[in-house]
């Protein structure tokens, strides 16, 4: 099984006809000790999509597994845990 896994992946914001949609059905895997890039135009959600698989941003819905951990069906306090003690980011300026 792979190490990380996002399934369906979709992030909207606001409601209503003001809704915009930041990421849209995004599914890959990842392998342990596998390097990935996320690249993309302006507006693409690549920082949405980071903000979801660093337990900082909940997907509206979708699902996202770390070593057979389903992140976002942690209670806050073990998110919280988990972005201690297996996470890192880097934010640009």
């Amino acid at each position: 099984m792979s190490y990380i896994v996002a399934e369906k992946l979709v992030k909207n914001y606001g409601n209503g006809e003001a809704t915009v949609t930041a990421v849209s059905d995004i599914s890959f895997e990842i392998e342990s000790g596998e390097f990935v890039g996320v690249m993309g135009e302006s507006g693409a959600g690549k920082s949405t999509l980071l903000s979801i698989m660093g337990a900082m941003n909940a997907p509206t819905s979708g699902r996202f597994v770390v070593d057979d951990i389903d992140i976002y069906n942690l209670k806050q306090e073990k998110q919280a845990d988990f972005r201690r003690e297996f996470l890192g980011f880097i934010f640009q300026s």
